[in-house]
């Protein structure tokens, strides 16, 4: 990238509609090198993974583990889905709250990775 192409205004950028261009203008963003330079405010380093026995040392972990079994628990529309999981060095129950769907796509003996709190 040579530096006269960061002055390119940003409604040259293919694939920035109108729309794209408004919202980048009520954030300040005119130009190539403004989204270049336009930094997230936070961001979660998930490449990190933790096991499951020290989870409670960090604010959020990412871990694989094995799904172990599922148990519902509560009555009529407020059951809450359970899973049970484990690494190799522990073992958890991880509360689904509203996401019923996470039974099927979370099989018993599978190996799966997760991010969370």
């Amino acid at each position: 990238m040579f530096l006269r192409e960061l002055s390119i205004p940003v409604d040259h950028v293919r694939g920035a509609g109108p729309s794209t261009v408004r919202s980048l203008a009520k954030a300040g963003i005119t130009s190539v090198g403004n989204l270049l330079s336009y930094y997230p405010r936070s961001w979660e380093d998930r490449s990190r993974y933790v096991p499951l026995r020290d989870f409670t040392k960090y604010p959020a972990v990412c871990t694989t583990v094995t799904i172990l079994a599922h148990t519902w628990f509560g009555a009529g529309t407020m059951r809450t889905l359970k899973v049970y999981v484990e690494d190799e060095t522990a073992r958890a129950a991880l509360i689904c709250f509203n996401r019923p769907f996470l039974e099927k796509q979370l099989p018993i003996g599978e190996r799966v990775r997760l991010w969370g709190r």
